[in-house]
């Protein structure tokens, strides 16, 4: 498991190596606890500062999705998995302001590694909804909505990308 201690003893090395150190993580986690991925998030936009991060994903659901999206960039094993980022109270998945405030800490990451803030909005509930639209150059046109020729959430289920979806959609930066 990674932990944000374990983490910055990787930028501690990184740092004897001195700044602009390419980090990859390997991420294999169906989640963890939302209090760890607070720290996380701080001791990741802490280690950006100074080094290159790459997540390299297998399995990044929930906690570790919301971790992997921090990086700058990401690439997909053939069968990897992303997303899933709902946060729970309990049994019972958040409402309200606290989702609310989950939705923006989300979709602020995801801006924060360069990524449409829908994407990560997607993947924490059902209700958001979002598709895509790629042009003759390969550009990607978001939408909020599931107006796009390629509809990736519902409001069945919140969205969980495969390596395949994800590189299709520009998300990652490959496989």
């Amino acid at each position: 498991g990674a932990r944000h201690d374990e983490i910055e003893k990787i930028g501690q090395e990184a740092d004897k190596l001195g700044p602009g150190q390419i980090i990859v993580l390997e991420v294999i986690s169906p989640g963890g606890l939302v209090m760890e991925g607070d720290k996380i998030d701080t001791t990741l936009i802490d280690l950006k500062k100074r080094h290159r991060v790459i997540a390299w994903i297998k399995e990044a659901i929930s906690a570790a999705a919301f971790t992997s999206l921090h990086c700058d960039e990401i690439y997909f094993q053939r069968v990897g998995t992303l997303g899933a980022i709902t946060m729970f109270a309990g049994t019972k998945s958040i409402e309200g302001a606290e989702l609310d405030a989950w939705l923006k800490k989300v979709g602020d990451t995801c801006e924060l590694g360069g990524r449409n803030r829908w994407i990560g909005e997607a993947m924490v509930t059902n209700a958001p909804l979002l598709s895509y639209d790629k042009d003759e150059n390969g550009n990607v046109t978001w939408y909020n909505t599931l107006q796009g020729k390629h509809k990736l959430s519902d409001a069945i289920q919140n969205l969980t990308l495969n390596a395949d979806v994800a590189l299709d959609c520009k998300f990652s930066d490959g496989t």
